[in-house]
């Protein structure tokens, strides 16, 4: 997936767990839609309005102004927790993330993208 390359560069973040993030919010179906969560990486627009006039971003379905979105928002909450099973806790909007993750709780879903992560990482090393 280039646009998962091109804004892992860009931001500092490993481009599988864009990948794996990806596969698990839409299984990758660019018009998905759940609860108001839009398009591949499931942006709830309503909250990131902002962020979509700050990025140029006018379609939240365009896949990759959907992954410029995901990937800007996933490295601001990085830069706010810094640790990989937080950020993915709050990304997925989970109750109490931070305090459950400084207990060393790690949600199914937290689980489940690190370890499709490093899957996709083993697999794009051949």
């Amino acid at each position: 997936q280039e646009s998962c390359v091109k804004y892992g560069d860009e931001y500092g973040i490993c481009p599988e767990l864009l990948m794996a993030i990806i596969e698990r919010e839409s299984a990758g179906q660019v018009d998905a839609e759940n609860g108001g969560c839009k398009g591949l990486m499931q942006i709830a627009d309503r909250w990131h309005t902002d962020r979509m006039e700050r990025l140029e971003v006018t379609d939240i379905y365009d896949m990759d102004s959907n992954i410029h979105v995901g990937t800007d928002y996933l490295a601001e909450l990085f830069e706010e927790y810094g640790e990989v099973t937080t950020v993915l806790m709050v990304y997925h909007g989970e109750q109490n993330a931070v305090a459950k993750a400084e207990n060393g709780e790690i949600s199914k879903y937290a689980d489940w993208i690190l370890t499709r992560s490093a899957e996709l990482e083993r697999r794009n090393e051949k």
